[in-house]
């Protein structure tokens, strides 16, 4: 498992007449997973595995304008969207962007050992006496 983040800075432009500019910075996670890892991946339902939740420090003007179709649980970070190529994330200062970047490499050792255990040992039964 190979992971790269970056982070760029970015601006959104609104208004037709009196035109404002604000700056955000967007944070890229791209995780590259062997062979054997995408394999485990695809024997479990990904799509539901939270990996990290996320609250915006920034949001678009359409993302403000249709809250309905941006719900709290629409920015989390799930295991699937990391499958499957790199995964952004807007953040409304440097030091948010910064923060969300220890977030995310807090995070990776923690899937990298859940991609260790095999998925064929359901149904095994561990006893332990302390």
């Amino acid at each position: 498992m190979r992971v790269t983040i970056s982070h760029k800075e970015e601006e959104e432009t609104t208004g037709f007449f009196s035109k404002s500019t604000t700056a955000y910075w967007v944070v890229t996670c791209h995780v590259i997973f062997s062979e054997e890892e995408r394999h485990i991946l695809e024997k479990m339902d990904t799509k539901n595995i939270l990996v990290l939740q996320r609250t915006p420090t920034f949001q678009t003007k359409y993302e403000k304008e249709k809250p309905e179709l941006f719900t709290p649980t629409f920015y989390n970070l799930k295991l699937s969207s990391l499958l499957h190529g790199p995964n952004e994330f807007k953040c409304g200062s440097p030091s948010d962007a910064k923060q969300y970047e220890e977030k995310l490499w807090d995070v990776m050792p923690k899937i990298k050992s859940y991609l260790e255990v095999d998925p064929e040992l359901d149904g095994e039964v561990n006893t332990r006496e302390f």
